[in-house]
């Protein structure tokens, strides 16, 4: 699963240089960014512009309620689905919203059974971060859950956008898995990193901000 002999594919997000860098046909791409309001208006555009009818998508989120009980934008993700000319009925039909509310919920094997008879061409997890949170004595490893994401990816051939808020370094298990990684910095210029990829040497580069301060308006 590193990628290396992926077929050429396309997300769509919006902004050409990350669509560049996701042209892989299935695999995993870990996309890393401490500010979650930039990494939840990202994955609404994923999740809008890679409609289509019959096309599945999968979009995960992982949140811990006490915390985040918030994150999941609903009317977020319509909004963008009245600009690009898409009744929410319609992306309804073709998106799949699963919210694991504890990470006792993603240890927990029948909540992935659920996955087990569907099919899907996209996947989008938010945010695999809420796993390095405070765990119990009784926690399963973090690679357990990641884990399930890799067999899920494998499964239905597909390309996986994993999103990370978490300011700690990378898990060992989930860069060894990610085909592609990248991070954004947002400050008063945005930074652009891409640390992994099977075609592409390490990319550093930065856009200046011009005072735009949200992402919609970047893409």
């Amino acid at each position: 699963m590193d990628g290396t002999e992926a077929k050429l594919g396309k997300v769509r997000s919006g902004w050409p240089a990350l669509e560049k860098l996701m042209e892989i046909g299935s695999g995993i791409v870990t996309i890393r960014c401490a500010h979650p309001q930039w990494l939840s208006a990202l994955a609404s555009e994923i999740v809008v512009r890679n409609y289509s009818p019959g096309k599945r998508i999968l979009y995960l989120n992982w949140t811990d309620y006490h915390e985040r009980f918030w994150s999941l934008d609903y009317d977020g993700i319509a909004r963008r689905a009245r600009k690009a000319g898409v009744s929410a009925e319609e992306l309804g039909e073709s998106v799949f919203f699963l919210r694991a509310f504890s990470r006792d919920n993603n240890e927990t094997e029948a909540n992935w059974k659920i996955l087990d008879g569907m099919r899907f061409d996209l996947v989008v997890l938010d945010s695999v971060g809420e796993l390095y949170l405070e765990r119990k004595d009784s926690s399963k490893p973090i690679a357990y859950s990641i884990g399930k994401i890799v067999q899920l990816c494998i499964r239905n051939e597909c390309v996986c956008v994993i999103l990370d808020r978490c300011e700690r370094p990378l898990h060992n298990y989930l860069a060894h898995v990610s085909s592609v990684i990248m991070e954004l910095g947002v400050s008063r210029e945005i930074s652009f990193s891409l640390l992994k990829h099977p075609c592409f040497a390490e990319i550093s580069e930065s856009f200046p901000r011009d005072g735009q301060y949200r992402l919609v308006r970047w893409l």
